[in-house]
């Protein structure tokens, strides 16, 4: 009966299901370059390196990379894995080449690709763990009352996804308790004109409506505080930039579809695309940017980066006043 009962137990524990969970950020090396990597020794040393440099230009904190090893694959490949899910699979055809430089570019090139996607409360917890010691006061005052670590997930990834730095960590803080005050008793402008918070509630907008509507408002405020980040990447060595202005009423028209959640007209927006693609035709030859206000700006960067992704909007807001700005031509319906 003893021997039943053991027998019974250690059948159990054979069948018992145990989860293979990935961090964020796999290596899964086949047993030959696993081989080759370790007898160069170099890797984990790039990959801080890699952490390093994108922490300087994005702001952004990598998760620790996780190796795994596939015993039963052979050749000099590997895959990388993103929040569990494999995303690319490399080949190192030439056996001659040193195989760390090969893994390390790769996977620079991968982080670069999809680093919107490692924007997630983890690393959201990172950074205020990071920023507690020059910042705890600030941190305790925003985080819950004024948005919640998810809340701020949000907007960081906003950010990243346009190739914004959030280095300026303790700025967006900051901007964000500002936004909150201004949520409680304050008063915009759209287009010059004074709009109560009760109307901007109405269409949808603020803490009390539509939720997209108010990240919206508030990633407007803190790209404007990231003014000097987001004028440096953009403009030329010489302090330049040369824009396609947004006319008047149609950044008003685009200003008051993002505040009231009514899209544009089909028949307008296939005339803006066709603009649009005019401009990339014809300044082919210089990065396009089109400036237009802060508030009708995310509107039409959602349009736009659907099919043109190398074209920047920006708010003439998020320009420095030495900015040396050139108007191309003005945009109109």
């Amino acid at each position: 009966m003893r021997k039943k009962k053991i027998n019974g137990a250690k059948q159990e524990e054979e069948l018992t299901f145990k989860p293979k969970v990935y961090s964020a950020l796999v290596i899964c090396l086949s047993k030959d370059i696993a081989l080759r990597l370790q007898s160069e020794g170099q890797l984990p040393k790039r990959f801080y390196q890699i952490r390093e440099n994108i922490f300087s230009t994005y702001g952004v904190y990598l998760p620790d990379l996780q190796f795994d090893i596939d015993v039963n694959k052979t050749g000099d490949s590997f895959k990388l894995f993103l929040n569990g899910t494999v995303c690319s699979e490399y080949v190192c055809e030439s056996s001659s080449q040193q195989i760390t430089g090969y893994v390390a570019e790769k996977l620079e090139e991968f982080i670069l690709q999809h680093i919107e996607e490692l924007i997630n409360d983890t690393h959201t917890r990172f950074l205020i763990e990071a920023y507690n010691w020059v910042a705890e006061d600030l941190i305790n005052s925003v985080i819950p009352d004024a948005i919640s670590v998810t809340g701020l997930t949000i907007l960081l990834k906003q950010l990243i996804q346009e190739k914004v730095s959030i280095k300026e960590f303790t700025n967006i803080l900051q901007t964000v308790a500002v936004h909150k005050i201004q949520i409680d008793h304050g008063i915009i402008k759209i287009n010059n004109q004074m709009v109560s918070r009760q109307l901007l509630d109405q269409l949808g907008s603020g803490a009390g409506g539509n939720k997209a509507n108010f990240y919206n408002e508030l990633l407007a405020e803190v790209r404007v505080a990231l003014k000097r980040t987001i004028s440096r990447s953009l403009k030329r060595d010489d302090g330049s930039l040369s824009a396609v202005l947004l006319d008047g009423e149609l950044d008003k028209m685009f200003s008051l579809a993002a505040y009231s959640n009514m899209p544009v007209s089909g028949d307008m927006l296939e005339v803006f695309y066709n603009k649009i693609q005019d401009l990339k035709l014809r300044y082919g030859s210089l990065p396009l940017v089109i400036l237009s206000s802060k508030f009708a700006r995310r509107q039409i960067y959602n349009l736009v980066s659907q099919s043109h992704k190398d074209v920047s909007v920006i708010a003439v807001d998020e320009l420095t006043p030495d900015t040396k700005l050139e108007i191309l031509e003005t945009l109109a319906a």
